[in-house]
């Protein structure tokens, strides 16, 4: 057999199967995000989720404090506040150098930048999700607004007068 013979043989002709491993990634991609997903589910179901409210998840072992508690608490009267458009009882729950950012825009509570994002629009549809994640002063969980979902993390302070150093909600 001559070397151009030998190079023609070992060529592949265009009626010759080419295996594409695309559907086989995707299957696997799909299957471990599913296997993902239920272990998430098993793990919150079974793991952290405090006995008094199950819409509360703990970061860590132990129980909530007090505090952690009131933080729940005071999440919910801060929703109800901004459904409401309550600038007032807003600030009240905030300290003096507080900062509140979504979406790209930064607005501070000490220079009434903050008044004016509440007074900007109404915020009656504002509602929470369960569960909330609590770790030491840190809150995180998700809201709807206007059929838009966010993801809210506030810092409280972690000691004295419970109150919101930073709020930053994302999407």
């Amino acid at each position: 057999m001559t070397k151009l013979e030998m190079a023609s043989r070992n060529m592949q002709t265009d009626d010759t199967p080419v295996a594409d491993a695309r559907p086989r990634q995707r299957l696997v991609a799909l299957a471990v995000g599913f296997a993902l997903l239920l272990g998430g589910l098993a793990g919150w179901t079974l793991g952290n989720t405090t006995s008094e409210n199950p819409g509360v998840v703990l970061a860590g072992e132990g129980e909530l404090t007090e505090r952690q508690e009131a933080m729940i608490d005071f999440l919910r009267d801060y929703i109800e506040a901004w459904r409401q458009s309550d600038v007032e009882t807003l600030e009240s729950m905030w300290v003096t150098d507080g900062v509140f950012e979504s979406l790209g825009r930064t607005v501070r509570i000490s220079d009434g930048s903050f008044a004016d994002y509440v007074r900007f629009r109404s915020w009656e549809s504002k509602g929470i999700f369960e569960p909330m994640l609590v770790k030491g002063s840190l809150l995180v969980g998700f809201h709807e607004t206007d059929g838009s979902t966010f993801m809210n993390t506030m810092r409280f302070t972690s000691h004295g007068e419970l109150l919101l150093i930073r709020h930053v909600a994302t999407r």
